[in-house]
């Protein structure tokens, strides 16, 4: 955390519930010293002193300054390291300032191996004083040196901070591949993994994956809410209604803007029925905050575009750096807006010259602003191009987001058909009669909002409205189609605020006295309240809570827990308040890259010498029969259970 200082950072991963491994690796040792690189040691060099260690490991065997530097200041009563060789640096420069020469005086020194890889001694060593991260075969005869014990406390799941810059350059010999092999071998060994950056370090955190590639500002918002909430399933959701709340009123504004006050009564009504919007008001994620901003920002954009005032260029820029930082579809809102400020360029070149320069500038600022996260997207984007979990969709699926916004998710994904067409089908007709009303009334509203009949409408509203809702829709799709796949119907929640919108506005225009559109709006209330009867009637999240219930009630002491994709595990231990169970999170594969040799080493590598081991998979995945039948290739499965998608397995050594 580089906007702390080392003491208050120190005391942020002092505070956390499980027990922390720092791997802190090294400068460069042929970095020559600069003031810049003493400022950056100097942070390291307090952040180890403020911080009260079990045990340091020295894992370099061809030992450097650096190295015998990091271990010599964190006060630890155990230190363990290799024998310095005859090529062994002293310490130089302003580092002997920082620490002694002489140092670190181990309690333990080991004998280095020149034939074993240094990643493979590193573990190795790391599992002699942390048993939970063993693997198969600790290397025996570094054993007798080490007589630490973990201390009784230890019994939670262990956690490993890695912080792969720590200043160094990039003629270190370490680079990134070896930082993941490393953290996806303790991953597999039972361990969670989370990269720490120190000052200066974030050149080394490009080529590293995370483990969600959707952009932080949610995460940020949601882990100071929970600050001052609490902790709670209710209090983490709490956000997320706050935001569906404000889509309302956002919404609200938009619609007035465009079609007048009375469509925006219709427009704000019906956007507090939509299923869509209620789903996604009850998880803790992302997606209603998406949808606050991506309205903001259009409103902004609509306001720009009739003249330039400083509020709505402020609102614009700021609206959309948050939505940069929110979601990956931000990049088709701003398509949106391309798309209108083009019809507006072929219809009226004056007023669209006018509205470019704002726009373009808001823009601008705008990536200026999230400019240093675009290289994590460029490194996401590579990862997600090798292998992605989204499979690529079928064609009738473009039509998915109109079923999503009258009932979110069909049943052929309930029923875990989402190749069959036939299923498709079949699920869209449960949610019919309300789907067909509110896309017959967006088709109305869609027609009629740039017509005389709407007379509220401002000239631009229909463009507006056809680009807000094509673009978060189609674009993704056919991107999905000719390149990685990254459309799913929630993605495109943006897109039904303009669709509530045309839909308010279909209603408006119905002819006849008043009570004929008010008829309408009971109809589409109704309709949608029988649709999210049945949504609140059937199970359809994934029931971790019962899963991690059912497990821990049977598990034994020193039982293993694999995880696939290992990300699960997450979901899991929300539930999960035993400590002693060993958890291995699986790296996730796709079926295209994934052949057997890699399942059956993956699988083989992740079972160990355990007698006993629970495997949890949801139902869906593609590898799930790959994994089971090596699985029971080399364990007895002793019993198979079910909870709404999730699925466990225990697997023993003997029937």
């Amino acid at each position: 955390q580089i906007d702390r200082a080392p003491e208050a950072e120190a005391a942020r991963l002092a505070a956390q519930t499980a027990p922390l491994l720092l791997l802190p690796f090294p400068l460069s040792a042929h970095e020559p010293w600069t003031p810049e690189l003493g400022r950056r040691v100097t942070w390291w060099a307090a952040f180890l002193r403020a911080t009260s260690w079990d045990a340091t490991v020295l894992g370099l065997v061809n030992r450097n300054w650096v190295g015998d530097f990091t271990v010599t200041l964190a006060p630890a009563p155990f230190r363990v390291g290799f024998t310095a060789g005859p090529m062994r640096q002293p310490f130089v420069n302003e580092a002997k300032i920082l620490a002694k020469a002489d140092g670190p005086n181990f309690t333990a020194t080991l004998a280095p191996s020149f034939t074993r890889p240094e990643s493979t001694q590193l573990l190795d060593l790391l599992a002699l004083i942390e048993p939970r991260l063993r693997d198969l075969d600790p290397a025996p005869s570094w054993q007798p040196a080490i007589t630490w014990r973990a201390p009784a406390t230890r019994n939670l799941h262990p956690r490993v901070l890695i912080a792969p810059g720590v200043g160094g350059d990039s003629r270190r010999a370490w680079g990134t591949n070896n930082f993941q092999q490393v953290a996806d071998s303790l991953r597999q060994r039972g361990a969670s993994v989370t990269w720490l950056e120190g000052p200066g370090d974030a050149l080394y955190f490009e080529g590293l994956p995370t483990d969600d590639v959707h952009p932080p500002l949610y995460y940020l918002l949601l882990e100071a809410w929970l600050r001052v909430a609490g902790t709670s399933d209710a209090s983490a959701r709490m956000l997320s209604v706050l935001f569906s709340l404000g889509v309302i009123v956002a919404g609200w504004a938009m619609a007035c803007r465009l079609a007048g006050p009375r469509v925006a009564l219709f427009a704000a009504a019906t956007l507090a029925v939509l299923p869509i919007q209620i789903e996604f008001a009850q998880e803790a994620r992302m997606y209603a905050l998406f949808t606050l901003l991506a309205t903001l920002a259009m409103y902004g954009f609509t306001a720009l575009i009739e003249r330039w005032r400083a509020w709505p260029f402020v609102l614009f820029t700021l609206s959309t750096t948050a939505l940069l930082y929110t979601h990956i579809y931000a990049v088709f809102i701003l398509a949106a807006e391309a798309g209108v400020l083009a019809w507006l360029w072929w219809r009226d070149r004056q007023t669209a010259s006018r509205a470019l320069r704002p726009w373009g500038l808001g823009l601008g600022l705008a990536f200026i602003g999230f400019a240093w996260w675009i290289p994590i997207v460029v490194a996401q984007m590579q990862r997600t191009h090798d292998a992605f979990w989204i499979a690529r969709p079928l064609w009738i699926a473009v039509l998915q987001p109109l079923y999503s916004y009258a009932y979110a998710v069909p049943l052929a994904v309930i029923a875990g058909r989402e190749d069959d067409w036939v299923a498709w089908l079949y699920s869209y007709a449960y949610a019919m009669p309300l789907a067909v009303a509110l896309t017959t009334l967006a088709v109305a509203g869609f027609v009629a909002i740039g017509r005389r009949r709407a007379a509220a409408a401002l000239p631009i509203a229909r463009p507006v409205l056809l680009a807000w809702f094509v673009a978060p829709i189609v674009l993704p799709f056919l991107w999905s189609e000719i390149a990685t796949p990254i459309f799913l119907p929630k993605y495109t929640i943006a897109a039904s605020v303009p669709f509530a919108i045309a839909v308010a506005v279909g209603i408006d225009v119905i002819p006849g006295r008043w009570w004929w559109r008010a008829a309408a709006a009971a109809v589409v209330v109704a309709l949608a309240a029988a649709s999210l009867a049945h949504y609140y009637g059937v199970r359809r999240k994934d029931d971790w809570r019962s899963a991690a219930a059912a497990l821990q009630g049977a598990a034994r002491p020193g039982d293993v827990v694999l995880f696939y994709p290992g990300y699960n595990e997450i979901a899991f231990d929300r539930y999960l308040t035993r400590h002693d169970l060993r958890e291995r999170p699986l790296p996730l594969y796709t079926t295209t890259d994934a052949d057997p040799v890699t399942v059956a080493r993956l699988v083989k590598g992740s079972l160990g010498t355990a007698p006993r081991v629970w495997f949890v998979i949801l139902r869906g995945e593609g590898l799930k029969a790959q994994m089971l039948a090596e699985l029971r290739r080399w364990r007895h499965e002793a019993s198979a259970s079910q909870w709404t998608h999730v699925e466990v397995h225990l697997f023993t050594t003997a029937p």
